[in-house]
């Protein structure tokens, strides 16, 4: 009987498959987890993606004013 018990102590147990809050927990950290970086990833990638405003803005600015020193010029010579 003392052989017996050493006998079956002497297996490993099987490995058992993770139930429902194992992979609950699981989740739960690899969103704690994923979710800043991902968001910290985007965040990068808009702010170098998006054009310089400064320049942007100062050619859009340009632009106009030649457009409409051309327009002045068309309303005088229609005019006179």
């Amino acid at each position: 009987m003392v052989c017996e018990s050493i006998h079956l102590h002497m297996y490993p147990a099987p490995l058992q498959i993770p139930g429902a809050i194992e992979l609950a927990v699981i989740l739960l950290i690899f969103l704690i987890l994923a979710v800043p970086i991902v968001a910290l990833v985007l965040a990068i990638r808009w702010y170098r993606g998006r054009p310089d405003t400064d320049d942007a803005t100062e050619e859009r600015i340009e632009e106009l004013e030649a457009e409409v020193a051309e327009l002045k010029s068309e309303l005088e010579a229609t005019e006179d």
